[in-house]
């Protein structure tokens, strides 16, 4: 489960997308969240991803940071909770966002999903 350090670290990953978009005058396509799935995409597509590694960030930073908005989206958007495995089963399954719904248990691991985007031409929104 999210700590008040936890909430931090999500609500600074996404105010970071934020910032991004009014320092590279950028028009989101989805105006409900900036850590929207679709702003995600288009935030990887349009630069995102070198002005983090302008500003020091290596590609593990860059795939905690948008794991981070992302979970913090589904945290807030889908009613999710999020939780850290300290010795998970695979290498990309550290975070786990999870939900019961009636008899099924939903695990999502958003830093697997990152990952997958930033390497495999994959997109949040088809994720």
């Amino acid at each position: 489960m999210t700590t008040a350090d936890d909430d931090k670290l999500l609500d600074g990953s996404v105010e970071m997308i934020g910032n991004y978009a009014k320092m590279a005058r950028e028009e989101l396509p989805n105006k409900t969240a900036f850590n929207h799935p679709e702003n995600l995409d288009h935030a990887i597509q349009n630069g995102y991803t070198n002005w983090l590694k302008s500003v020091g960030m290596g590609d593990g930073d860059i795939a905690a940071q948008l794991c981070f908005a992302l979970s913090e989206y589904m945290v807030k958007k889908h009613n999710m909770t999020l939780y850290h495995d300290h010795v998970p089963k695979y290498k990309f399954r550290v975070f786990t966002l999870k939900k019961m719904l009636k008899d099924l248990h939903l695990s999502i691991y958003p830093l697997e999903f990152t990952v997958k985007v930033m390497t495999e031409g994959r997109s949040f929104i088809d994720m």
